[in-house]
């Protein structure tokens, strides 16, 4: 399953979903500072965070099965 949430000013996911299924989270072009959760969904093997306002990731990322990891480069303010 693919959740695509780009470019739609998101600011936070209080309540990532939890989903075996999930495989491919793109979440660019938003203004997320926290992705903490993610690994809520075990699957995810591609997770693009590009042009957001994340300053770091939550350790969690490193127990998803990422093949793939979108460029986090911060958005300008």
């Amino acid at each position: 399953m693919v959740v695509n949430l780009q470019n739609n000013e998101i600011q936070e996911l209080p309540d990532f979903p939890s989903s075996p299924t999930l495989a491919e989270v793109l979440l660019g072009h938003n203004g997320l500072k926290s992705v903490q959760g993610i690994s809520k969904s075990p699957g995810i093997a591609t997770l693009q965070l590009r042009e957001n306002q994340l300053s770091e990731l939550p350790d969690e990322i490193a127990r998803l099965p990422l093949k793939v990891l979108g460029t986090i480069r911060r958005r300008k303010t």
